[in-house]
């Protein structure tokens, strides 16, 4: 039997399933952790050479593609785009991840980083696998967007440290809102840590999961994350005391030099009575 050859890539943050179930005559209504499976019948129409194939989507913005090849793909995020607008296929090149699936009767079962291999397949194995390699691309999203969010912060710190601190209320808002958007992709959105419905019926499916989330590194890459996060929000709580610090010692001078006007000018108060009246 030829290896299944599985091809996942991020299409944005998030797809809406039940608009596209419901292109494809699918009432099931799909929960966040749900993914969509289009085999051979559904892509008839799409592909010239549909059987064999097949894509999971996911609705925390990943694909996983079987069996396609990349003019195959580029074909299925297409017809798919006018009905998801975060399925279109130049988002679909920037994270992505190849990897194998061979079933050989004579061979010792096992797992590496880029090809799976065991004696018989099971109908949950190439699920698994997609979800593995869904949540894998998506993470790594998130992991370069923290980056691009880390190297923002380094540019704003070695300002400060010549002195210079040029933020305001608007710059702090959006910061932090980046910075809770990441936490919210990586722990909510995407559910590193939550098993596939699957897995709670079938002990081997569950075992499968959790060797394949420690190949990929799963739950390390996504603490990594959260404690990059954590050290983000800090960083811009310190930029905000500082700020409203900054804010607060203006107020202060401006409430001094009232005070200081007004003083001046009760004394000045005779002396002009006197030089206006003699």
């Amino acid at each position: 039997m030829s290896p299944m050859l599985f091809e996942a890539r991020t299409v944005g943050r998030s797809v809406d399933l039940n608009r596209l179930g419901s292109h494809f005559g699918i009432r099931h209504r799909y929960t966040w952790e749900e993914p969509l499976w289009l085999d051979a019948s559904r892509l008839r129409g799409i592909l010239r050479e549909p059987e064999g194939r097949g894509a999971w989507i996911f609705s925390f913005g990943a694909v996983v593609f079987t069996n396609c090849q990349p003019h195959e793909i580029h074909d299925i995020l297409l017809y798919l785009a006018p009905h998801e607008p975060a399925l279109a296929a130049e988002q679909a090149t920037i994270y992505q991840d190849s990897y194998a699936l061979v079933v050989d009767e004579s061979a010792r079962e096992g797992f590496d980083s880029e090809e799976m291999t065991v004696r018989s397949l099971e109908d949950w194995h190439p699920e698994i696998l997609a979800t593995v390699l869904a949540k894998s691309v998506a993470l790594e999203r998130v992991e370069a967007s923290l980056d691009t969010t880390l190297d923002r912060f380094e540019e704003r710190l070695e300002r400060l440290e010549k002195g210079r601190l040029e933020t305001n209320d608007r710059v702090l808002a959006q910061d932090a809102a980046r910075i809770l958007r990441l936490e919210h992709d990586s722990i909510s959105y995407l559910g590193i840590l939550d098993k596939p419905d699957l897995t709670w019926n079938n002990d081997a499916a569950e075992k499968l999961y959790q060797s394949l989330s420690r190949q990929f590194e799963l739950k390390d890459r996504n603490d990594a994350v959260r404690r990059k996060s954590e050290v983000l929000k800090d960083i811009n709580s310190t930029f905000s005391d500082l700020a409203h610090a900054r804010r607060s010692t203006r107020l202060e001078w401006v409430v001094i030099l009232l005070i200081a006007f007004e003083i001046l000018m009760a004394l000045l108060a005779p002396l002009w009575k006197w030089l206006t009246h003699g």
